[in-house]
């Protein structure tokens, strides 16, 4: 997808990930990339565990 701004968005999502991701590229060729989990109450167990330095489990 091309938007006004000439900016480039991709948004990802695959079974059994919990999360949908995207990737974009600036104007300058700068790609960045960004993350949403699907389910709420996942994310707030993962923003607990990041808060408390607890290591990835996954």
């Amino acid at each position: 997808m091309l938007d006004s701004r000439k900016v480039l968005n991709q948004i990802y999502t695959r079974q059994g990930v919990p999360a949908r991701w995207g990737t974009f590229e600036d104007p300058w060729g700068n790609a960045l990339g960004f993350f949403e989990y699907l389910d709420k109450s996942e994310e707030k167990v993962r923003i607990r565990e990041i808060l408390r330095g607890e290591k990835n489990t996954l």
